[in-house]
């Protein structure tokens, strides 16, 4: 994704992908590049509709100075782009884009508690008021889920009872996703940098990633790790790196010197 967000960016339809920032800087011209949008012919008329009836400000980021949030700088077809890969990562962040400044999405959740035999049972659903930015940005709508229209304290016929046996598997591989998740919470890596380290064990051959993006370690990698783990065992976990990027972080902003981390 990274690769092809890069080719994109070199080709001059989105804006520099590796960026930190997630706030736009003053001056940014929100409505201008909206306009451009308006032409497009899938999402064209809800730009329109929503320049007409004024768009949202963006939700505050933070605005690192060197470049905006990734950001679609044209107007393409899939033609012009060429599809495939490209195709559809400049339509998520386009539409990205456009959901970020459109107004919010509505909805009522409806929440059914019953009691059985001593046992609490529970039952939500959800009816869609208002689709809001979910209106171009579609894997992101609520869906219908009614419910039967009770009141408290009425009663309904138990339908049937079941008791089924099994038994607990251990957890798969982490995909692609599952990874960046872990290591942006464990503070490890950036925006710019997480693809790049996921890229580094798989051509190290420290892992290999299956058709379903998920990353299964080889037999290399895994010794690796057990290795590491004999020496000293906080060498593989993720404090550690998680300590190291921040105390180098603390470097970069000027907080702290080199030298003192070293006396420490």
């Amino acid at each position: 994704a990274m690769q092809v967000a890069e080719r994109l960016y070199m080709q001059g339809f989105l804006s520099y992908p590796r960026t930190e920032s997630s706030g736009y800087p003053k001056g940014f011209d929100m409505e201008g590049m909206l306009g451009i949008q308006s032409k497009n012919r899938y999402w064209g008329n809800y730009v329109k509709s929503l320049i007409e009836i004024g768009f949202s400000p963006p939700r505050q980021g933070k605005d690192m100075g060197d470049h905006p949030p990734l950001t679609p700088t044209q107007c393409c077809t899939e033609v012009v782009i060429g599809g495939g890969d490209s195709g559809r990562l400049y339509e998520l962040v386009a539409r990205h884009f456009i959901a970020s400044v459109s107004p919010d999405s509505t909805h009522i959740t409806t929440k059914i508690e019953m009691e059985c035999a001593g046992e609490r049972l529970v039952l939500t659903g959800r009816r869609p008021l208002k689709p809001g930015f979910t209106a171009v940005l579609h894997h992101a709508g609520v869906q219908s889920t009614p419910v039967p229209a009770l009141r408290r304290g009425d009663s309904v016929q138990l339908a049937d009872v079941s008791v089924s046996q099994g038994e607990t598997s251990p957890p798969g591989h982490l995909t692609e996703s599952e990874l960046i998740e872990r290591m942006e919470k464990n503070g490890i890596g950036t925006d710019a940098s997480i693809p790049t380290h996921i890229n580094n064990i798989t051509v190290r051959r420290y892992c290999n990633t299956s058709e379903s993006r998920t990353m299964v370690p080889t037999t290399l990698g895994l010794l690796l790790v057990q290795g590491y783990k004999r020496i000293d065992r906080e060498l593989v976990e993720p404090a550690v790196r998680s300590y190291v990027e921040r105390q180098i972080d603390e470097i970069a902003k000027g907080r702290v010197s080199l030298l003192s981390l070293i006396h420490i």
